[in-house]
């Protein structure tokens, strides 16, 4: 009996243990939870009011913050020098693990958000989804801190790349200062362009090609047959962020770019039809409005004209079947393009100065109608998944001054 009491006595203990250590790790996820929130609030909030200050009490000031904080501070300063901000957002976090060892934790997750810019009319949105995070914290007196960001969002990326350069092309200088001297530098950038950018517009629309406008600039106008600029609006606006399950052509992952790009065309083409999703899939699947082999998308694959950003260049700027167009400002700076050429449902190429290929491929989906520069401009795209992008964000992923940009005007389709 006595053995049996105290056989029952460790089991309870046992059991109370557990169940108060199973209280601590909930109760430390939901605290974990709301820290990115609370994180994620605070940073998109910060294109509201263009100040960072409220994301520094929920990060460790260390050495990986720093870089997401320098950048955070060159995007702000970017705002303010071209008068914009957003107006609202709401965002999506969706949690995946997360692992709790002892006072330390590692977060995976995919941010989904949908905003408002103020240079815009209030129903032109823009959104930004399926971006990948891994969130390092650290309790401290009982409060979980963020103490390193790990994201291969294409922002980020040029960012740490620069510093990393810094990093090496210097001996003995520390990470810190490298983040610091290419966050002073990046500034510094912003202003001299903000300063010169008034001149640089004025010789940019000197250079203006008067008859490329008079042919190409009514290229997606409704009234035509050939293409139609709301079909290809309606199908980016529908499918930019869908999620995987939703999406109508096969998806291609960290690649997706041209082949969502190619999808917006063969949309505009009349391929797409909203609302009649089953007329649409009939329509992928005979091929309707591509050129087999050529330039074909389905459910399980594209040809290389279809999905690859060189492929797709030849094939539209050469004189074989496919979409037709006009290839322009191949292998020089953005600066070199006139803003008031660029037009809804142009494609743009982009790489950065030292590759020798481009690398991604963007669809323009709104011009605002106060457009004077490329302020007003917006694209949408895959890999990573946003909608109406302002023009400059892509600009500055691709390496600011060191940014390439081609623009392809379609005009003819040849079957």
């Amino acid at each position: 009996m006595n053995k049996n009491i105290k056989y029952l006595f460790l089991i309870s203990i046992t059991c109370i243990f557990i169940i108060i250590f199973s209280g601590f790790k909930s109760n430390d996820k939901s605290e974990i939870v709301k820290t990115i929130d609370n994180y994620f609030n605070n940073y998109f909030n910060s294109f509201k009011i263009l100040n960072c200050e409220g994301c520094k009490d929920i990060m460790e000031s260390n050495e990986d913050t720093l870089l997401y904080t320098a950048l955070h501070n060159v995007n702000i300063e970017r705002y303010k020098a071209m008068n914009i901000s957003i107006t609202d957002y709401e965002f999506n976090v969706d949690i995946g693990e997360i692992n709790i060892d002892k006072n330390k934790a590692e977060v995976e997750l995919m941010l989904n958000v949908d905003y408002h810019y103020s240079n815009v009319p209030k129903d032109v949105s823009s959104g930004m989804y399926n971006v990948d995070y891994r969130i390092k914290l650290l309790k401290k007196e009982k409060k979980w801190i963020i103490t390193g960001i790990v994201t291969s969002f294409d922002e980020f990326n040029d960012f740490k790349n620069k510093v990393d350069r810094r990093t090496s092309s210097r001996d003995g200088i520390s990470r810190t200062k490298a983040i610091k001297d290419v966050e002073e530098e990046e500034i510094r950038k912003i202003k001299k362009v903000n300063i010169d950018n008034e001149e640089n517009n004025k010789n940019i629309i000197n250079k203006k090609n008067k008859t490329d406008e008079i042919n190409f600039r009514d290229l997606f106008n409704e009234e035509r047959e050939l293409y139609n600029k709301n079909l290809l609006l309606s199908y980016a606006r529908e499918y930019s962020l869908a999620p995987l399950e939703k999406r109508l052509f096969y998806t291609v992952n960290e690649n997706d770019c041209t082949n969502f790009t190619s999808q917006c065309i063969w949309a505009a083409l009349g391929g797409y039809i909203p609302k009649e999703l089953e007329k649409t899939k009939s329509n992928i699947n005979s091929g309707a409005n591509m050129v087999k082999g050529i330039w074909h998308g389905n459910t399980y694959g594209g040809t290389l004209g279809w999905a690859n950003v060189e492929e797709f260049w030849r094939l539209t700027t050469g004189s074989g079947k496919g979409p037709r167009g006009i290839g322009s400002n191949n292998h020089k700076p953005y600066t070199d393009l006139d803003p008031s050429d660029i037009k809804i449902g142009d494609v743009l190429q982009v790489r950065k100065k030292a590759d020798t290929r481009y690398r991604h491929s963007v669809v323009v989906t709104y011009i605002s109608p106060s457009n004077s520069g490329f302020e007003g401009i917006f694209v949408s795209q895959h890999s990573y998944d946003k909608y109406n992008r302002f023009f400059i964000d892509l600009v500055n992923s691709w390496g600011n001054e060191e940014c390439y940009i081609r623009k392809i005007t379609f005009f003819d389709f040849i079957k």
